[in-house]
């Protein structure tokens, strides 16, 4: 995913318009490759991807994906969120790790709003 989309499946996710500037899901914040914007983007989306996914009241296979892709992007969320991470994760590994949430967060989220959710 570029920068555009990874803005765009944050933007969806969040229940914002795309392409608002100097939010978290701004195409910028993603090019820069700083590890603790892509802290802030995830920790402002997963409380609201965790909300939504309460309300999937099914026992499937994919809800146990959804439930554990949301821990997975929890655990890169402290992980980028930790201070000595600037210095550990490179900028082209940045922009791999916001690609890498990005897809998960949309794939969760077409199928919540699929479900109604």
């Amino acid at each position: 995913m570029n920068a555009v989309d990874v803005e765009h499946a944050f933007a969806s996710a969040l229940g914002i318009s795309e392409g608002q500037r100097n939010d978290v899901n701004d195409a910028d914040y993603v090019r820069s490759g700083k590890p603790k914007h892509l802290a802030t983007a995830l920790a402002k989306v997963l409380p609201r991807l965790k909300q939504r996914a309460t309300s999937l009241n099914e026992s499937t296979q994919m809800k146990q994906w959804i439930d554990n892709s949301l821990d997975d992007l929890e655990g890169v969320q402290r992980a980028v969120a930790h201070p000595a991470s600037t210095n550990e994760i490179s900028q082209s590994a940045c922009l791999e790790l916001w690609s890498l949430s990005a897809i998960s967060i949309r794939l969760i989220d077409i199928y919540m709003i699929e479900r109604g959710s």
